[in-house]
């Protein structure tokens, strides 16, 4: 039996060198050493430097996405996707993506104005460029507009059609007084069917 001091532990990769722990036992980073640091400036704002930028296949200046940062500070991908992941991280960035979204926004306003300002060929299309801008301007396109929607359904039932002859009347759909029977008549057992019916005295004396 082999002694246990003689097991040979795989030898650590370049991630496990840098201080980040053996893979499977790393813990949440409490900090961004200059890699991560760089691969989170890299996806923000792009590299400066050409011959980096040739190597990943980007232009200088352009933001990377996270494979192409993590290539670029020489980060296996698997360990470029394990920093990209950790809470420190996303909060840089998300604190970069907002610094960049209020850099950005006076030039936005300028260019609001310009359109605002712009009179064009006086077409509906420019006025409603025109006006959306201002609207943009005041604020007033952020405001969510209230919208009602009313749906009218029609519930239908099974049921029986009767068509009656075009010789009888259709009863009226309300009536304020009973209806008025122009023959006297009574309830009387009818000879044809045998039931219970309303008969006239004519039509009970001729049967």
């Amino acid at each position: 039996m082999s002694d246990a001091s003689q097991i040979r532990r795989p030898a650590p990769d370049r991630f496990e060198k840098l201080g980040y722990g053996p893979r499977h036992q790393r813990k949440p980073l409490t900090a961004l050493d200059l890699r991560s640091q760089l691969m989170l400036e890299y996806m923000l704002v792009g590299c400066q430097h050409r011959d980096i930028c040739d190597r990943i296949g980007v232009q200088v200046g352009e933001p990377m996405t996270q494979q192409q940062a993590s290539d670029a500070v020489g980060f296996r991908r698997r360990n470029g996707r394990f920093v990209f992941q950790q809470a420190i991280f996303q909060k840089g960035l998300a604190k970069g993506i907002e610094e960049l979204r209020s850099g950005a926004r006076v030039q936005a306003i300028r260019r609001m104005i310009e359109l605002m300002n712009d009179p064009g060929d006086g077409s509906a299309a420019c006025k409603t460029v025109q006006l959306k801008a201002a609207s943009a301007i005041m604020g007033d396109e952020s405001k969510s507009a209230v919208t009602v929607n009313v749906g009218v359904s029609a519930q239908l039932s099974p049921g029986v059609v009767i068509r009656l002859p075009a010789e009888v009347k259709s009863p009226p759909l309300e009536q304020a007084q009973p209806p008025i029977i122009e023959h006297g008549g009574a309830m009387r057992t009818s000879p044809i069917d045998g039931q219970l019916r309303y008969l006239p005295d004519d039509e009970d004396a001729n049967g």
